[in-house]
């Protein structure tokens, strides 16, 4: 690979072409750097904190109307 530091437009332009770093592309490749057990772990313990919020909120509202009746 030859870098020519003559001319410095042209090397940029022979480099790859630079994909924007979002939030998106960051959280995409830090999901990529997980384990297959670690993203099954980390699905896991999103899906029973969701289950635990559903159910803490049924137990809310089922409270309230027995204690209204």
């Amino acid at each position: 690979m030859s870098m020519q530091f003559t001319d410095s437009s042209s090397y940029i332009n022979q480099s790859q072409p630079e994909i924007p770093v979002t939030a998106f592309t960051h959280r995409e490749n830090w999901w990529q750097r997980r384990t297959d057990r670690e993203q099954k772990l980390i699905i896991a313990i999103i899906f029973l904190s969701a289950l635990s919020f559903v159910l803490f909120i049924t137990v809310i509202i089922l409270g309230a109307k027995l204690h209204n009746s």
